[in-house]
């Protein structure tokens, strides 16, 4: 979702992007990039693909919905529960620790392939996790419960 200052309202990035989505957070190791992917289940159309920058401002308004800033836009995204979220801000906190401790130049840390990032990893690593519009993670790949994006609250000052 996105906020949209004229309506003052929480709006699907696009329209008729409503709905369960899957949500990943991939590190490129060659870049040292990451970013935040949304698949919508029932179609598998991409809602969300966002490249987590520097400096970028993240906010756990409450335990279930959680939104960020960057220069243009303030993107929010509401979770079936508390745990969910707490999985996707580790996973968000982690990559911006990373992106905020650069110093520029690139990491040589593997050859360049996208790796989905998970709370609980001491290096990032593989594991497939999900947010269903985003919001849950998987246990062994079969998804847990989710949460249909609509809603949320205004944004606040980050």
């Amino acid at each position: 979702m996105v906020y949209d200052d004229t309506s003052k309202k929480w709006v699907p990035i696009k329209p008729g992007q409503q709905g369960f989505s899957r949500i990943n957070i991939y590190h490129n190791t060659a870049s040292n990039s990451f970013r935040v992917v949304g698949v919508k289940l029932q179609d598998q159309q991409v809602v969300i693909n966002y490249s987590i920058v520097k400096g970028l401002k993240y906010n756990q308004a409450t335990p279930t919905f959680h939104q960020w800033r960057d220069a243009r836009q303030v993107y929010g995204l509401n979770f079936a529960s508390k745990e969910e979220a707490t999985t996707f801000s580790n996973a968000m906190l982690f990559a911006l620790n990373i992106m905020n401790s650069q110093e520029g130049g690139q990491h040589r840390g593997g050859p360049g392939t996208d790796e989905k990032v998970t709370q609980g990893c001491e290096t990032v690593c593989g594991f497939p996790w999900t947010h269903d519009s985003l919001a849950g993670p998987l246990e062994a790949g079969r998804p847990r419960d989710t949460a249909v994006l609509s809603g949320g609250r205004r944004p606040e000052a980050l």
